[in-house]
Formats: C-alpha cells, structure tokens, sequence
C-alpha cells in the first residue's frame, strides 16, 4: 500500500504522529512513547528516514541532551504522498469489513496498544 512511497506502514504513522504535533517537535522519548515502540526500534525505524533526508535529529537549546524530531520539506512531500497511498488503502478496507467493524476494530487495537498492563507487566499483577 505505502510501497510507491518507499515507507513502511510504522514509518508512515511516526512522519503523521510528527506532523500532527504541529511546532512541538517531539523529542525521541516522547515519540517513542506515543507510538508505543522502545527508544532503541524507533531508532531503527528513523534512521533510513533522517540518512535520506526526510527528517532531522535536532538537538533542544535548552537541554542539549534532548534532541526533537522534525520533518523536513522533503520529508513532508514524501508524507503528502504517502498520505494519498493511505487513505486509498483504508477506503479499500472499509469497502471489504464494512465501517463498523473497521470502527471497532481501531478501538480494540488503540485500547490494546495502550493498556499500560501490557507495557509494564508486573502492573498486570493482583
């Protein structure tokens, strides 16, 4: 679906989880946690990005240990691309299960996702 981007369907959600943060880049911890990935996958997933240029590790003025991830303009083309590739796959999904069960589904997956139980397991213990 996302292949004539050349991105992956994680890539694609950090580059929209980016964007839609607005002027408050994340900083790589706060990406991290948003997508629910652990510092060290995120790093694998954003290194092709930021070696191709669509986006960049910018160091924070205040905290020069913190770095904010950010979109460059050629990052946000390649989006805007991929965005179209998106939204042409998820119009196919809700033709074939419906939009219902397409509602549904994202609500399990979103609950599941965040289910703090699952992110620190010995939570999960009575």
């Amino acid at each position: 679906m996302l292949e004539p981007a050349g991105l992956t369907v994680t890539q694609y959600g950090l580059m929209t989880e980016i964007l839609r943060r607005g002027p408050n880049s994340p900083t790589v911890t706060e990406l991290a946690d948003a997508m629910v990935m652990d510092r060290s996958g995120l790093g694998h997933t954003l290194r092709p990005l930021e070696r191709d240029g669509y986006l960049a590790l910018v160091q924070d003025k205040a905290d020069g240990r913190q770095r904010s991830v950010v979109l460059t303009p050629l990052g946000r083309r390649l989006h805007g691309k991929a965005t179209a590739l998106w939204e042409k796959a998820q119009q196919r999904f809700v033709e074939v299960v419906g939009r219902d069960e397409r509602v549904n589904l994202q609500a399990k997956l979103l609950a599941i996702a965040h289910d703090d139980r699952l992110a620190h397991p010995s939570r999960s213990k009575s």
